[in-house]
């Protein structure tokens, strides 16, 4: 049983290569995540009437230890276009 998981530990870069490639955010999984925050913030805009709404994701998926599948946490301020302007992905009026 020790001998056949020999190869596995005498190749563990290999393996922790292979886990970033396959769990890890990549720029499409970020573009995706970009584009649910810039459609939350049109719909609240639109259902509730707000001047600015801007919805930003923070934890994981920003900070580079997002994987794929993880959640998504998500920051709405809703206000007046002055208040928002400096924010990324506002939905301005």
């Amino acid at each position: 049983m020790i001998s056949a998981l020999e190869p596995l530990a005498a190749d563990h870069s290999a393996q922790l290569r292979r886990f970033a490639e396959v769990a890890v955010l990549g720029e499409k999984d970020e573009a995706e995540r970009r584009s649910i925050c810039v459609n939350l913030a049109k719909t609240i805009k639109i259902m509730y009437d707000i001047e600015a709404v801007a919805v930003s994701p923070f934890g994981s998926s920003v900070n580079g230890l997002g994987l794929r599948g993880c959640d998504l946490d998500m920051m709405v301020k809703m206000g007046k276009c002055e208040m928002l302007s400096h924010l990324p992905w506002v939905e301005l009026c």
